[in-house]
């Protein structure tokens, strides 16, 4: 998927003040997270997100306030799970603030800890900077703002997409299966043709195979354009895979919207931080 989500960080550390007064919102939350997860868990977006942020959420997790409440027991289990099984999905990044830089609404709660909220502001300063798209996911039972996320750097404003979930609606799932890279074969890369040249004015161009399909399943291919991933310079849109059982990159191409074709290419014209990533 082209885009990295942001999660709400007041949904997982509470105001405790508030929650007191009113819990019917959190009862309200906590089923939200439930359904949520599922569905999170099945798409496995990229998470922008640090692991001291992460740590930040694991310390101020409400534990002390819904201990024992049999209506949270189910929450801060699949919750805290979730948490711990992200680490693979995450993207890290510095801890560089830039200046002037400012969110509305404020998701910097005074009731944070002075480590989250710096923790916070690099996260900021990050959404702000991303050449990738931003999607900012937020809950229905206590998100009553705006419907978007901005941020602000003197007189640059950003907005960014923002989901508002609901156990009662399908605006996530909606969203992930409108934004899904979809694997479409061209005929063209059959592997059981033969490597060929085709005349295009004074030049020829290779046409290669795609080994990884078999000429009925895509699951495979589908995998492979699932974890696909662009050069992070450059407007390309080419988007490139490392397919283990026949040892060669495969380049995507997108021919519509959202569809991809597929065909393998040699080592030599892979990035060099394609090649990095994937062969670490």
């Amino acid at each position: 998927m082209d885009f990295h989500v942001v999660i709400d960080v007041s949904s997982l550390i509470w105001n405790i003040d508030e929650f007191k007064v009113n819990a019917a919102p959190y009862y309200d939350l906590a089923n939200e997270w439930i359904s949520f997860i599922e569905i999170f868990e099945k798409e496995e977006p990229a998470i922008l997100l640090r692991t001291e942020l992460l740590n930040e959420i694991f310390l101020g997790f409400p534990f002390e306030q819904i201990e024992g409440n049999r209506h949270f027991n189910e929450f801060s289990t699949i919750v805290l799970s979730f948490l711990s099984n992200i680490s693979d999905t995450i993207i890290e990044f510095d801890d560089n603030k830039l200046e002037g830089i400012t969110s509305i609404p404020n998701i910097i709660f005074n009731y944070y800890t002075k480590s989250t909220k710096e923790e916070l502001e690099y996260l900021i300063s990050e959404i702000h900077s991303r050449t990738e798209k931003i999607v900012y996911l937020c809950f229905n039972s206590t998100w009553s703002n705006d419907n978007y996320l901005k941020t602000i750097q003197y007189t640059t404003e950003k907005k960014h997409k923002t989901i508002i979930y609901s156990s009662t609606n399908r605006n996530l799932s909606d969203f992930f299966y409108s934004n899904k890279r979809i694997f479409e074969f061209n005929t063209k890369h059959h592997k059981r043709k033969k490597i060929r040249k085709k005349k295009e004015k004074d030049n020829c161009k290779i046409i290669s195979q795609l080994k990884c399909y078999n000429g009925s399943d895509i699951l495979k291919p589908q995998y492979l354009l699932d974890i696909a991933i662009k050069e992070s310079k450059g407007n390309s849109k080419k988007m490139y895979s490392y397919d283990i059982d026949n040892n060669t990159f495969v380049c995507f191409i997108p021919h519509r919207e959202n569809k991809y074709h597929g065909f393998d290419i040699p080592i030599e014209v892979v990035p060099d931080e394609i090649k990095n990533l994937f062969l670490k």
